[in-house]
């Protein structure tokens, strides 16, 4: 192989790498539903359900996150993204988001201050989101983060 053909190589090489290596985005979900909750909520007849996206950007220092949620048996009265904890445990709340209080709505919020080892958790599928309401004050519907 010519010198020539080696540096091009070599040059769409470094070019191939520095392209994967300029940090993708990562979009997380979350399906929220009753059968997630912990404990079981209390649901008067109500058939709650929501979904949550979260993005993180390039730099890995900032989650973006929406979402909505339908039926829930009064007005949400707050919803968190909780961690770290696996499907079936409960732990406390590191991020607030912003919440319709109405039985339908959406979440949103922006979590700029996440750490590396947030990071790393929620990659772990170790953060879910849940909608409060006064009938289930520690939560209605929830899903993990994947």
């Amino acid at each position: 192989m010519s010198r020539f053909k080696v540096l091009l190589a070599s040059i769409g090489l470094v070019l191939g790498l520095a392209a994967c290596s300029a940090a993708v985005q990562l979009d997380f979900s979350a399906d929220l539903t009753t059968d997630a909750e912990v404990p079981a909520p209390d649901l008067d007849g109500a058939t709650p359900s929501g979904s949550a996206t979260a993005t993180l950007n390039e730099a890995e220092d900032t989650l973006t996150i929406s979402g909505d949620f339908s039926g829930l048996t009064g007005p949400a009265t707050g919803a968190h993204i909780h961690g770290p904890a696996e499907e079936g445990e409960t732990e406390g709340v590191v991020f607030p988001l912003n919440v319709d209080a109405a039985a339908s709505g959406e979440l949103s919020g922006t979590w700029d201050d996440i750490t590396e080892d947030e990071v790393q958790q929620l990659r772990d599928g170790l953060f879910y989101v849940n909608v409060h309401t006064d009938l289930n004050a520690a939560g209605e519907i929830r899903g993990q983060l994947k």
